[in-house]
């Protein structure tokens, strides 16, 4: 007896410290001789060790509350690689206008003579793409319409299901991976209207319509799961949009507050890339949506794209992080000459009631009023068309009568009116019309330090709104005796100096 409790330890210590595989945790068979990372076959391996961005510094764990979730396996760097994937599966978005299956570009009107779906030419129907589904598609009973100039099409939802359930076939390695991420079927059965769309566009076709299918309705579910949580937006240059998988890449998690970004380059490569310094152990995260959006608009699209709640810092605290991006005036603190601010009581409960901030005053209002409000802002926003700058600002100035300086709603209403400053701005200004331009975008610049550090888009796009303004002031103040020639030419510096950060802020197409 205590020499098989002695063997069971001995093999219980000896799981605890063999090394496990980077990505899939199974037991490691292949060492990395430029860093030591661990896999458990060359394929594997292969995913770690990229020819041109060296070893990926992750590693895939299981954390409690979280999931299985990428980790740091070192210091990474502002800018740095953290990853590189390549799409399981990519094609049209589920709403798609009609475009051609092989390649996504715009549908001209011609089908593939096998299955009747969109197509470039024949090339295209023969495509190494639309093989993929052409002959289940050719093999449904029912008969698919197209026409040229629609908005969208529900049967080109079929294309990704059919191209991920053939992955056993076209890619076992990528098929054993997609089959890993998480589905959510328990959440698309529970929901009516979801699970009834999915059943007439996809669940339906396949499994009662397609002669001697080979899939059951569980098979179609889990596929469609797989892709609405995890599938993100391909750019396809000069043309509209596809969706694409990433089986290594939908291992991220989300946070509003996010340490790393991709891109998408344009031969569907993802590149993940640190936003700000990741010390090694921290999780690695990206943002499902924008953080342009206040708390209460943002988490709920959240929880109706990817069903679940987010709790991160900038959504437990009321005031966002101290940006008041959701704050709303209080019209009673106005009237006594106070500076009140309409927060929800509890940030996390989307039907919160709204408080004021000020301690002296007893307002409380209901969440559905502040929603209304927010929501006829929203469509007021949408709608304008104008790109007159004293339309804009006449609009900002009426809206500081009901939301805070910061809300979500004047931060997008600032970032249209920068670019109509811009047109205005680009032939001899006048000093005011710079100055408020510099001002505007060092605000944006300062609120979203807080709300979306680091090498992000938005700040690229906020020096180069400013830099030429600066310069300009410069070139001002020197005439007027304001500044010596020294000052002059350190101002030159900075703005050289901003064209790098610029630079280094927007998406670039090499490693």
């Amino acid at each position: 007896t205590q020499l098989l409790i002695s063997s069971v330890l001995e093999l219980q210590l000896t799981a605890m410290v063999s090394p496990v595989c980077f990505l899939c945790r199974s037991p490691s068979s292949v060492t990395c001789e430029s860093c030591g990372a661990t896999s458990c076959s060359p394929s594997h391996a292969a995913i770690h060790r990229h020819d041109r961005a060296g070893c990926l510094p992750i590693k895939i764990e299981q954390r409690q509350g979280v999931g299985n979730c990428c980790v740091a396996t070192k210091d990474i760097s502002p800018g740095q690689t953290i990853l590189l994937d390549t799409p399981a599966v990519w094609g049209p978005n589920l709403k798609s206008a009609p475009k051609c299956l092989n390649c996504l570009a715009p549908w001209q009107g011609t089908l593939c003579p096998e299955c009747q779906f969109p197509v470039c030419d024949d090339e295209c129907a023969q495509g190494t793409h639309h093989i993929q589904e052409c002959g289940v598609l050719s093999r449904i009973s029912d008969k698919y319409t197209f026409t040229p100039g629609e908005k969208s099409n529900s049967a080109l939802s079929l294309v990704n299901v059919v191209r991920f359930l053939r992955l056993p076939v076209t890619d076992p390695e990528k098929a054993d991976r997609a089959n890993m991420l998480m589905d959510h079927v328990e959440d698309i059965v529970k929901n009516e209207e979801l699970y009834n769309m999915w059943k007439v566009a996809a669940i339906d076709p396949l499994v009662n319509k397609l002669p001697n299918s080979p899939y059951t309705e569980e098979d179609v579910l889990h596929a469609i799961g797989v892709l609405q949580t995890n599938t993100v937006a391909i750019g396809v240059p000069g043309y509209s949009q596809g969706h694409a998988l990433y089986p290594t890449f939908s291992y991220l998690s989300h946070s509003c507050v996010c340490n790393a970004r991709f891109q998408i380059l344009p031969d569907h490569t993802l590149v993940l890339r640190a936003q700000v310094p990741i010390p090694a152990g921290e999780e690695i995260t990206i943002q499902y949506m924008t953080p342009m959006l206040g708390n209460v608009t943002r988490r709920g699209k959240i929880r109706k794209n990817w069903f679940f709640d987010c709790t991160c810092s900038r959504c437990r605290d009321p005031t966002e992080l101290g940006t008041f991006a959701s704050g709303v005036v209080c019209r009673d603190c106005v009237k006594e000459g106070r500076e009140g601010v309409l927060l929800p009581m509890d940030s996390l409960d989307y039907d919160s009631p709204w408080r004021c901030s000020q301690d002296s005053c007893s307002v409380i209002i209901e969440s559905s009023t502040i929603q209304a409000m927010i929501s006829a802002l929203e469509a007021e926003l949408e709608g304008i068309e104008e790109s007159s700058a004293e339309v804009l600002q006449n609009l900002l100035l009426n809206w500081l009568q009901v939301l805070h300086p910061q809300h979500y709603l004047q931060l997008l209403l600032k970032r249209k009116l920068l670019a109509a400053l811009k047109l205005v701005t680009s032939s001899d200004p006048p000093r005011a019309l710079l100055t408020q331009t510099i001002a505007l975008a060092e605000e944006s610049i300062r609120i979203f330090d807080v709300l979306d550090p680091g090498l992000t888009i938005l700040r690229g796009r906020m020096v180069q709104y400013m830099n030429g303004p600066q310069l300009m002031v410069a070139k001002m103040d020197l005439q007027e005796g304001r500044i010596t020639k020294l000052q002059f030419m350190q101002a030159t510096a900075r703005a050289m100096k901003n064209v790098k950060i610029a630079t280094g802020c927007f998406e670039e197409y090499h490693l």
